[in-house]
């Protein structure tokens, strides 16, 4: 036997086009779980056609739309001092850090743990010595344009996190 589905039973509430009336009556009759559904779906539909719905004064949506951009354009400027003080903290937080903090004893008790680490990396910093000057001349150019892609990369990041925040507020 099988249950009559949520749309069948849409279907012939919204009193469509419904090709199998009959059966889906006797179906009702027979079947007690689902004439429990057909009944849930008859009280959700008595519900909704009670409803009156909530209308909205009058030039609600202009008011709404006038305030959002006065808060997007506050917003935005907020975002932008925010980022710029948080910059200027950070720079000299990093400032006082290098200037008051013996960095060089501090690096050495944070790396102990980590000395066969260290001795690979310079392991591999001498072979790039190596193969810098293998490059002859070529090793200032090189880094240099690895410099500049490396800048406009980060650059590029910090546009278009910006240009992204700026339209999902």
């Amino acid at each position: 036997m099988r249950h009559i589905s949520d749309d069948e039973m849409q279907a012939y509430l919204d009193q469509s086009d419904f090709s199998e009336k009959d059966n889906l009556k006797h179906h009702l009759r027979t079947c007690s779980w689902c004439r429990n559904r057909f009944r849930q779906y008859q009280q959700l539909y008595e519900g909704l056609g009670k409803d009156s719905g909530y209308k909205l004064p009058e030039g609600f949506s202009d008011s709404v739309m006038a305030r959002l951009s006065i808060v997007s354009s506050v917003s935005s400027v907020h975002r932008q001092l925010n980022v710029l003080w948080g910059s200027l903290g950070l720079i000299a937080t990093l400032c006082l850090v290098w200037y008051f903090i013996d960095l060089e004893s501090l690096a050495v008790c944070f790396t102990r743990p980590f000395t066969p680490l260290v001795q690979v990396g310079q392991v591999i910093l001498l072979q790039i010595r190596d193969f810098l000057s293998i490059a002859d001349g070529y090793a200032v150019p090189l880094v240099a344009s690895g410099l500049i892609i490396l800048g406009v990369a980060v650059v590029d990041r910090l546009l278009l996190y910006f240009r992204y925040k700026q339209f999902c507020l």
